[in-house]
């Protein structure tokens, strides 16, 4: 065999292997991997601050439960130590024992004792005008016939009476007492309350007070008070002493009982005011 005859047959069997190879082998696709990209960052809000009109709408939605408020009572009097309570003397009172032919004053529910003058405040969700009434029956009177009653049941009330004085015996630097006999009555619903007698009363918060400048506000910083106290079921006497500042005083009665009750009577009998040396 001659060297052209070798060469051909070299050729045409690596054209065999060629062919084989493309005609069995799959294609081949070249892919460019590509990264998933990955989510944003979050970007975090700045926290909300409260503003000022916020937190006041926060406060008027959750109201707090209050007490009842009491008025700031003026200086003490200035001078000797406290007298004798009650003293003797001229009582410069008009129906000083809560006698005679009561009077409506505004309303069929408000009967007060000739020479007196029925005071409340109303204006909120706690306190209420209270019903005025003569008392009669013997344990809520101390002396004669009738005593000064108010009340209201399941509610509560900051009420009393006042009487203005104006007397030529008095002048600026008289030193005055005032005194009342005060009763209460507080008994909660569901007890036995048609015995007359309190159970589970509320306190009652009772006091007599002079404003020396004549005013009729109860609430006016003026108004010199005694200290409170809580005669359920029975008499007890309160006084308070002030110097006038003219010719002309107002004495108070004052009761604001803390809790509601099915039956809330205050009454008040025998009060008096006297000059003290």
């Amino acid at each position: 065999m001659n060297y052209r005859f070798r060469f051909l047959l070299i050729l045409l069997w690596l054209g065999a292997l060629a062919c084989g190879s493309s005609g069995n082998a799959p294609p081949v696709a070249f892919v460019t991997p590509t990264q998933t990209p990955l989510p944003p960052t979050p970007t975090l809000a700045a926290p909300l601050l409260p503003t000022a009109t916020a937190t006041l709408q926060m406060f008027v939605a959750t109201p707090r439960p209050t007490r009842v408020p009491s008025p700031t009572p003026g200086p003490d009097p200035v001078g000797p130590g406290l007298a004798a309570c009650p003293t003797g003397g001229n009582n410069l009172l008009t129906n000083a024992s809560f006698e005679g032919s009561f009077n409506f004053q505004g309303g069929q529910e408000l009967l007060i004792a000739p020479g007196w003058v029925g005071w409340w405040f109303q204006g909120d969700s706690v306190n209420f005008r209270p019903e005025f009434k003569p008392a009669t029956e013997g344990g809520r009177v101390r002396s004669g016939s009738t005593a000064q009653q108010y009340f209201k049941s399941f509610g509560q009330y900051r009420a009393g009476v006042y009487q203005i004085v104006e007397n030529s015996t008095i002048s600026s630097g008289t030193r005055l007492q005032f005194s009342a006999y005060g009763q209460a009555w507080s008994c909660l619903q569901g007890e036995n309350c048609g015995a007359g007698v309190s159970i589970n009363p509320a306190n009652m918060f009772m006091r007599v007070g002079i404003d020396p400048t004549g005013g009729t506000d109860a609430n006016a910083r003026s108004v010199r008070w005694s200290n409170y106290f809580n005669p359920i079921d029975r008499y007890e006497i309160a006084c308070v002493e002030a110097y006038a500042e003219g010719n002309r005083i107002t004495v108070f009665t004052w009761s604001s009982p803390d809790q509601p009750r099915l039956n809330q009577d205050t009454y008040w009998d025998d009060a008096a005011l006297v000059i003290l040396p």
